[in-house]
């Protein structure tokens, strides 16, 4: 994923059996960056909280990370804790790949067939930025493209299917199991040029 999204709705509802919550009032963000503080939401006993975090985590070696694999994350040291007890969701709408063709870069967003909001599967945690504050970050998990993606760019973020996002943020969920996200032909991109 190439380090943008967007999150263009007023509010996001989601229910879940044991919790619902309202992230109300969003503002409309049709370019979130690292760094940019956006609204998170992981389950806090069987409640769900709802913060703004900053995108990204510093790795051991400083850098700013955005993104981790799906695939291999809960294996990793950086974020095996994470993976085990921060998981959460992150509410957007759209996301933006850039192709090369050529010399070019072509940026292209991707949505839902129906353009409405999704969640990201993401890792948090409590890092802080400057030492003066602490805050919560986070970073959006990615996979392998759909087959009808994979033409624009060789990742993509992992977006929870409606059915998975209860287990992916539930503690009992075995730290052994990767949700797959949404199946091929559930989004549509266009040239965002």
């Amino acid at each position: 994923m190439c380090n943008r999204y967007s999150s263009t709705k007023n509010e996001a509802h989601l229910q879940l059996r044991r919790a619902a919550i309202t992230v109300a009032n969003l503002f409309t963000r049709y370019n979130v960056v690292p760094n940019t503080p956006a609204p998170v939401v992981a389950l806090n006993g069987e409640s769900l909280l709802s913060r703004e975090m900053g995108w990204g985590v510093r790795g051991y070696d400083g850098r700013l990370l955005t993104n981790a694999k799906s695939e291999s994350a809960r294996n990793k040291p950086m974020w095996r804790n994470s993976w085990a007890q921060r998981r959460c969701v992150i509410p957007a709408d759209g996301y933006y790949e850039w192709k090369t063709e050529g010399r070019q870069k072509l940026p292209y967003r991707m949505v839902l067939k129906d353009e409405s909001l999704f969640w990201f599967a993401g890792l948090w945690s409590e890092e802080s930025e400057t030492e003066a504050s602490a805050e919560g970050r986070y970073v959006i998990l990615t996979r392998e493209p759909t087959a009808d993606l994979s033409r624009i760019h060789n990742r993509m973020p992992l977006i929870l299917a409606q059915d998975k996002i209860e287990p992916w943020l539930a503690p009992e969920t075995s730290r052994e199991w990767v949700p797959q996200g949404v199946p091929e032909g559930s989004l549509r991109s266009y040239p965002a040029a």
